[in-house]
């Protein structure tokens, strides 16, 4: 009996040691943000952005997303259907979304010309993340969290209803 109790308690601090969660500043999401930028620069024709699951509009109806990067090429989420934030540069991003469950695989692409500006700002000690189009506000998140691993980063955010 000990044994087993021995053994629940390994796994659950693993499980908890796997998967850690931080606080994050607005400081920390800007580089989190330069840093998807420079991976693109070094690693040619391959994109690192931030995917989000879009099945049945979830991107866009939720309250609560779900933000993923992969630190790896194995970025297939098993995902019908995603949200992507592709960064220009730290301060600008391109929403592209994709379908991978019907042959062949497709990828909708807004026009560089449509780039949205990212604005990162403490607000009430948390940072938010406002995306504008030609200055007018599109989207807002809270950040209520990072979770980050060995293979991904991950940014609970909380839309902000205007």
């Amino acid at each position: 009996m000990k044994t087993i109790q021995i053994l629940c308690f390994t796994l659950i601090s693993l499980n908890f040691s796997y998967c850690q969660n931080k606080e994050i500043t607005s400081e920390d999401l800007k580089n989190l943000f330069k840093e998807s930028v420079q991976k693109e620069i070094k690693v040619a024709n391959y994109v690192h952005p931030w995917r989000s699951d879009n099945v049945d509009s979830t991107y866009y109806k939720s309250d609560t997303i779900r933000v993923f990067q992969f630190k790896t090429r194995s970025y297939r989420m098993h995902l019908c259907e995603t949200v992507n934030w592709n960064f220009s540069n730290s301060n600008e991003l391109i929403l592209t979304r994709e379908h991978y469950c019907m042959e062949p695989p497709t990828r909708d692409i807004t026009r560089p010309t449509d780039s949205l500006n990212v604005v990162i700002q403490e607000k009430q000690s948390k940072p938010q993340i406002t995306l504008l189009s030609k200055g007018k506000r599109i989207d807002g998140f809270e950040i209520l969290d990072v979770e980050e691993n060995d293979s991904t980063t991950v940014l609970v955010l909380k839309r902000i209803r205007a």
